[in-house]
């Protein structure tokens, strides 16, 4: 039997962005949501998760980490990031500004993170970590950045 597995950057952004997102909750915002990184073309509030953001691993040298019932398996670990991003010029900011808005998005990502551990079938555990602020004053205007890292496991027949 052959099984499809999903990219965990994927099945992450697609949980944040299908249905499961509550704008009450970041001050009437629905973000744009990417895979990539921050677009600065894109005038709204972003919430990204990179494809480069993640990785995983199998920390063994056999290759099998785990048994199952069906005997010897695969049980990757691995993270998946999480950020979301505001400036001041940006379109639809609460009258708090960027650095709130990109809090109030990352904490409703956690949120859905959260809510959703028991429904996502592909993982084993899922574990939403704290969030970190970071500003790039680089940018102009300077981009306020609130992050996040997912970590999981899954099992994967080898």
């Amino acid at each position: 039997m052959t099984t499809v597995i999903v990219d965990p950057t994927v099945q992450f952004i697609d949980l944040l962005r299908l249905g499961n997102w509550v704008p009450a909750n970041t001050a009437g915002v629905t973000p744009s949501f990417q895979t990539g990184w921050y677009d600065t073309k894109n005038p709204n509030p972003q919430v990204a998760v990179p494809f480069d953001g993640h990785g995983e691993s199998l920390a063994t040298a056999s290759g099998y980490n785990a048994m199952t019932t069906a005997g010897p398996s695969q049980m990757p670990l691995g993270t998946v990031l999480v950020v979301a991003f505001a400036h001041d010029e940006m379109t639809g900011l609460p009258s708090t500004g960027p650095k709130d808005m990109a809090w109030l998005l990352c904490r409703e990502a956690q949120r859905i993170v959260h809510a959703a551990v028991s429904s996502l079938s592909d993982f084993q555990h899922v574990s939403p970590g704290g969030l970190t602020k970071v500003t790039d004053r680089d940018m102009d205007p300077v981009l306020y950045m609130v992050q996040f890292l997912i970590g999981y496991s899954r099992f994967e027949d080898p």
